[in-house]
């Protein structure tokens, strides 16, 4: 058995290298020629599909030419282990469940009170964890209070993005509401977009995640992580990130867990608001990219997903006995961009892993270097 990453650069190599250090090989499905993971030692194959078609997978005419390549990579009689790397990649995979269980291996779970930001909020706030006031779109004006700052964003998945590559527009006053409007009329519907007040950070304002492998609600591997740098610096992506342990954070975690009864890989971020209280901003169903810092911390996520898909297997006692934090990450080329861009150099480069860079499977770093270009054109 082996399994299958749908997704992009470094997302779909944190997934191929967690499980290649393992022994198990993997195959890889894009919708662009060049991809990161394509060129590391770990994988087995690479299949393109349709060009942007995986991009925006949250456009219904793209799921067909997804789910012929995927269904045409495994031969018959075989079963692979599913991977996607993004909230869209993932609804689809659920909205074809019936067709896509034939050759696949993937949770039988509920992601609808996860993927929906608005439906998570609520449940949120249902047991007892604190998440910043989110309203939709068509309500947004008769709830915003003055003197808070908000921040409009799809409901779910990328739609909204899609709209101007922007993840959030910042609003600072009701009157900031009808350019929304105004802004995706005609092109998403004031239902599929939420108004989510900014959170007021406290001293230790960095984003921190409760993420792990559970199984009916019960998380059996724990980590957690900060992001130290993020890009942009507002609702970014981790450039330098460290593990760390909060009792407090595991505490609500679980709880998040439990009432979803969740089955898979997760990962749940919160921010510290200025009163010292921990707001829950949301959930992801899936891997990430710095989940290469959760292996380096003695808790290889990916391998326990496989392997409890794969025959059941729970993880072993050897890989849980010692919990490592203090451990570091960076993606060289986005950490230095970050730096560069906000004349602050410090590397702190010692005794970490990254992203990218890994001199056992150097040609994935290569590539994103000289093929730069390419990249950024997305051929």
């Amino acid at each position: 058995m082996t399994f299958l990453v749908v997704g992009n650069h470094t997302q779909g190599l944190s997934v191929i290298r967690s499980l290649g250090v393992e022994g198990i090989n993997g195959h890889v499905l894009y919708d662009k020629e060049i991809c990161l993971s394509r060129f590391s030692r770990y994988t087995s194959s690479f299949t393109r599909t349709k060009r942007h078609a995986i991009s925006d997978a949250f456009l219904t005419e793209n799921h067909e030419p997804i789910l012929s390549s995927m269904l045409s990579i495994v031969p018959d009689g075989e079963k692979w282990v599913l991977f996607g790397v993004n909230e869209d990649v993932i609804e689809m995979f659920y909205e074809h469940q019936d067709v896509l269980r034939e050759k696949f291996l993937f949770p039988e779970t509920a992601i609808e009170n996860i993927v929906d930001k608005y439906k998570f909020a609520t449940m949120a706030e249902r047991v007892g964890v604190c998440s910043p006031a989110t309203y939709l779109l068509t309500e947004a004006t008769e709830k915003m209070q003055r003197g808070c700052s908000y921040v409009a964003k799809g409901r779910q998945g990328n739609k909204f993005r899609s709209l101007g590559n922007l993840k959030g527009k910042i609003i600072d006053n009701p009157e900031d509401i009808q350019p929304i409007r105004d802004y995706v009329q005609g092109r998403l519907d004031e239902s599929e977009v939420i108004i989510q007040e900014i959170i007021k950070p406290g001293p230790d304002a960095h984003v921190r995640s409760f993420a792990g492998f559970a199984i009916e609600g019960k998380p059996y591997a724990e980590f957690q992580y900060e992001k130290v740098r993020q890009s942009p610096d507002q609702f970014g992506t981790g450039t330098y990130c460290k593990s760390i342990w909060v009792d407090e954070l595991a505490g609500l975690g679980r709880k998040i867990i439990n009432e979803l009864g969740y089955t898979g890989i997760y990962e749940i971020e919160f921010l510290r608001n200025s009163d010292g209280v921990y707001e829950v901003i949301e959930m992801n169903p899936r891997t990430w990219k710095s989940v290469g810092l959760a292996v380096a911390s003695n808790r290889n996520l990916p391998y326990y997903y496989y392997q409890y898909l794969r025959d059941g297997s729970l993880p072993s006692s050897d890989h849980l006995e010692k919990y490592l934090a203090d451990k570091l990450w960076a993606h060289v080329v986005t950490d230095l961009a970050f730096m560069l861009k906000n004349r602050r150099l410090d590397f702190g480069y010692k005794d970490m892993v990254f992203c990218d860079y890994d001199k056992d499977d150097i040609k994935p770093f290569l590539a994103e270097i000289f093929l730069a270009p390419l990249i950024a054109a997305k051929i």
